[in-house]
């Protein structure tokens, strides 16, 4: 799962096909948050090619009750949600969804 979105990098290179993806998921217990580590690459075809030639990283974090509803703790149920809550911030809206 990722997001082709327009990215702003942190040096003002613009990039109009950018390929934003979940890389890693913490999961704080005792403070009820999700810490969502999102990498950003030119175009899905470079994070193909190397997974270090990442344009920017952003970590994200989302208390448990603002996610939505747990139903199940596996690995792809957390990342579903997390992806579905991340479509809905700023940055991701217009997105476009890419497997």
């Amino acid at each position: 799962m990722a997001i082709q979105i327009k990215y702003d990098s942190e040096f003002s290179f613009i990039f109009p096909k950018a390929y934003a993806k979940i890389e890693n998921i913490r999961i704080n217990i005792e403070d009820e948050l999700f810490r969502i580590e999102i990498r950003y690459f030119a175009t899905k075809e470079a994070r193909q090619i190397d997974t270090s030639l990442g344009i920017g990283k952003e970590i994200i974090e989302v208390k448990f009750s603002d996610i939505g509803k747990i139903k199940n703790f596996d690995k792809n149920s957390i990342k579903t949600l997390c992806y579905n809550y991340i479509k809905t911030l700023d940055q991701f809206k217009g997105g476009v969804d890419l497997l």
